[in-house]
């Protein structure tokens, strides 16, 4: 475990702070794709907060990212919703340390889903080398953006 790389529990008072954060990740996205997480609004951000399952990524004590799990079916199936760090800290191992930390953190979990832009490469590098295989499920949003499935068994 990388001990420069920290999880802690989002607060509400956080969100401004997140949602900045999310919109500099995700702006390459937002206009490669047309659509993306930079989006989201702060009642977004603070609705997912109060829910519970949102945390600061720490990165050398400052705050650099978030990630939102949830319950997707049931307690025993958990979204890999989003995951987003700064893009000056990108390509540091930080995401795959946090999804390292979130499945430790939620280690009842049985099920991983996610979803990804079927031509973010590295991202669907990242997952697969985490042990995530691809479902066969693909989903286009939009002429740009088509989403590919992932899930991971931990049982």
């Amino acid at each position: 475990m990388n001990k420069d790389i920290k999880l802690l529990k989002a607060e509400v008072n956080d969100a401004g702070n997140l949602l900045d954060i999310q919109k500099k990740a995700f702006m390459l996205s937002e206009q490669k794709y047309g659509v993306s997480p930079a989006q989201h609004s702060i009642e977004n951000i603070k609705a997912k907060i109060e829910r519970g399952d949102y945390y600061k990524i720490m990165y050398h004590d400052k705050l650099v990212g978030g990630i939102f799990v949830h319950p997707k079916y049931d307690s025993s199936t958990f979204n890999l919703h989003v995951i987003y760090v700064l893009p000056e800290v990108q390509g540091k191992g930080i995401a795959q340390e946090v999804i390292m930390q979130i499945e430790k953190l939620y280690s009842d979990v049985k099920k991983w889903v996610l979803d990804t832009p079927v031509t973010e490469y590295q991202n669907c590098y990242l997952y697969e080398k985490l042990g995530y295989k691809r479902t066969g499920r693909m989903e286009k949003i939009n002429d740009k953006l088509t989403l590919i499935y992932f899930q991971k068994q931990t049982d």
